[in-house]
This record gives C-alpha cells, structure tokens and sequence, in this order.
C-alpha cells in the first residue's frame, strides 16, 4: 500500500466525521482515547486529530491499518509516545475482533454494551479512572449493561459464554439463539451474586470459595448464591460440593441447570 493508498484509505474511512480533506505529504497524527472528543483535520496546525473512542469498529480497524503502515515509512511525524498509543490501539483492536462473535448472538444492545465494555476494561488495565464512563455505560444501557460490563471484566464472555455457545454448537448442527439469549440473561440475573468456578479448582477450592461467599452475603442480609461453572469436570466438583454443604446444613439447593457441560446451580443460604 502506498502512502498516498494509505492517506486515501484513512480519510475515506473517516469521511462522515472529517468531511472533505485535502492532506499534505507530512502532517502530525494526535491521537486521544479520552480528552479531545472529535475527529477532525486542523488545517492551520497541520494536525489530524483522531479520539479513537469517537470512531465505529470498522473504522478502528482501518485505521490501525493504517497506522501501521505509515509507521514503516517517513510519511507523517508522530508526536512524542505515539508509537505506545499504536501499540495500546493494536491491543485494543485485537480485543474487539474477539468480541465480535457475539455481534449476530446478543442483542443489539447488548452487543454496543459488550463494546463499550472492552474499551472501560482497556481504560481500567491502564490505571485510569473509570467511573465517569461506567455512568455514561449505565446511563446508556441501565444495570444490564452495567453488569455486562462486569461479566467482561470479570473474564465470563470468554472463559464461559464462548465456551458455552461452542458447547451447543458441537451437540447440535443448529444453535437456537433464543436459547442461547435465555440462558445468556440467566446469567445476566444472577451474575452479581454468583461464583464462576474456572478449571483451576478443585472441591476444595469451590468448597472455600462458596464458604467464604456465605460469610460475606450472610454479613449483608443475602441468602442467595449462584454458581456457574463448564466442562464435565467442573459440573462434577460443583454438584459434590454442594452436596456436601448440603448435608452439613449450611446451604439448602433451590435449582441446579445442568445442559451441555454447563452447570447454573442456585443455592439458599441456611440461617446460622
């Protein structure tokens, strides 16, 4: 791609938010995830100004394209820490094509809530303050989005709700997407007061886990409890400890939702 190819690639994928741009052969790339609020080619200072949070997906995608490109030559003059700016667009970029398997399986809205998540957790590993954006996050979407948000942070799209949609797939030639969005609001509901048990734990450690969350929920008034967990293994462990716990009094099983290696098991916390 030539760097006039690159320029035309750039601005036509700009367009709607630039207008008509004429570019010169060396101009100043700024780029912003937060502060500036706008794209735009500041013609006097010879800037094009890019706040990567302002642009869809497709056009984050062209323009990490882009930049990658105008990096390898001596085209444009990249300000001072431009270079860890591509690397964090890179990063990010990588994370969104993740993420968009689920674009045709969630709800559109649920979709936008799962994008806005990746760009708040992005913003979050790089020790910035997030709370202004969870409230434009919730303002937008309500608590749903706000405990999606949760479920990306806390690793559930990709260490449960992929592996589920995945598990459906090889059991079935046709995944229902209502069934998919059922047992997806499932754990949207229940989610903030749930345990995730990944392939690391054993019956001791789910044992400790839940024991630890009894402790803490009974010191709130709370006397419900989810669990969630994938894989024969781990739908094994959770149905024994629970058993367990179960004979020792301290919880009582209100439902266990056990489907394609997927355990979603609701327990009542006992009184002291």
């Amino acid at each position: 791609m030539s760097i006039k190819e690159a320029f035309e690639k750039l601005i036509g994928a700009l367009g709607n938010l630039l207008g008509q741009v004429k570019l010169p052969e060396h101009f100043h790339l700024h780029f912003s995830f937060l502060s500036n609020n706008k794209v735009e080619y500041n013609k006097t200072e010879n800037k094009l100004i890019i706040d990567y949070s302002k642009l869809n997906t497709k056009q984050k995608l062209v323009t990490t394209e882009v930049i990658k490109e105008l990096l390898e030559g001596d085209y444009v003059v990249f300000e001072e820490g431009a270079n860890k700016i591509v690397e964090d667009i890179q990063k990010k970029d990588a994370e969104f094509r993740k993420i968009g398997f689920f674009k045709d399986k969630l709800s559109p809205s649920d979709y936008a809530a799962l994008e806005a998540s990746v760009y708040i957790q992005s913003v979050f590993e790089e020790g910035k303050d997030i709370s202004k954006f969870k409230l434009q996050l919730i303002e937008r979407f309500g608590s749903r989005g706000n405990t999606i948000c949760n479920l990306y942070g806390t690793g559930y799209f990709h260490n449960l709700i992929r592996p589920l949609y995945d598990q459906l797939a090889v059991e079935s030639d046709f995944v229902n997407i209502e069934d998919f969005r059922k047992i997806f609001d499932k754990l949207i509901e229940e989610f903030p007061f749930a345990i995730f048990v990944n392939r690391a734990m054993g019956v001791n450690d789910i044992t400790t886990e839940i024991e630890n969350k009894i402790h803490k929920n009974k010191k709130y008034g709370i006397r419900t409890l989810n669990i969630h967990g994938i894989n024969t293994t781990n739908v094994k462990n959770i149905r024994d400890t629970i058993g367990q716990l179960e004979e020792e009094g301290k919880i009582r099983i209100k439902s266990v939702v056990e489907k394609h290696k997927v355990i979603l098991v609701s327990i009542e916390i006992t009184p002291p």
